[in-house]
């Protein structure tokens, strides 16, 4: 005979970004800070090659000196532009550890939204555990009352099998007796 299957209720656990929109702003801007500074260190890779490969032809002459010497000197904005993609990339980065920061802190916020959503199904799922646990509970004092009796009358009964049940711990005050007292204390129960 093919065990049952375990039927598992409809039940979708709402993401944090998508049950709370401050949660989901800082997720975008996240991301796009992210391909910004993608796409900066793109830019500022291949124009520091360019400038590796082809140096600027002024040298260290300034514009304003060529034309004080009477010079034309040739626009090369390149090393201006290196130097604005470094600080924006720096600007990006800091933004970048700030959001981070922001985002952990209101993890908590979003959390505390989501568990709100899913509450009533989490407790449903508690009892449901919580009861059986109990109903093994008692299965289990029942069978320890039996062996018990059995060794009462100095009964072998060793012969039926060892069924004690020792990986649920001590019978007064196992996992099973605390995970139903922290169920109750939490109203689960």
């Amino acid at each position: 005979m093919a065990a049952k299957p375990i039927v598992k209720p409809e039940v979708r656990v709402p993401g944090l970004a998508e049950s709370d929109p401050t949660y989901a702003a800082l997720l975008d801007k996240r991301e796009a800070i992210s391909a910004e500074a993608r796409a900066v260190a793109d830019e500022k890779k291949a124009l520091a090659r360019d400038l590796e490969k082809n140096p600027p032809t002024t040298g260290n002459v300034s514009r304003a000196v060529a034309e004080a010497l009477g010079e034309v000197a040739a626009l090369d904005d390149r090393p201006k532009r290196l130097l604005e993609l470094r600080q924006r990339g720096t600007v990006l980065d800091e933004a970048a550890a700030v959001l981070i920061k922001r985002i952990q802190d209101r993890r908590s916020a979003a959390s505390r939204i989501v568990c709100d959503q899913i509450r009533p199904e989490f407790a449903a799922r508690v009892k449901r555990l919580a009861d059986a646990l109990e109903a093994a509970h008692k299965a289990r004092v029942g069978l320890e009352d039996l062996i018990n009796d059995l060794e009462a009358q100095d009964v072998q009964w060793s012969v039926l099998g060892s069924f004690r049940a020792p990986f649920l711990g001590d019978i007064e005050n196992g996992p099973v007796q605390r995970f139903i007292r922290e169920a109750k204390e939490a109203k689960y129960v």
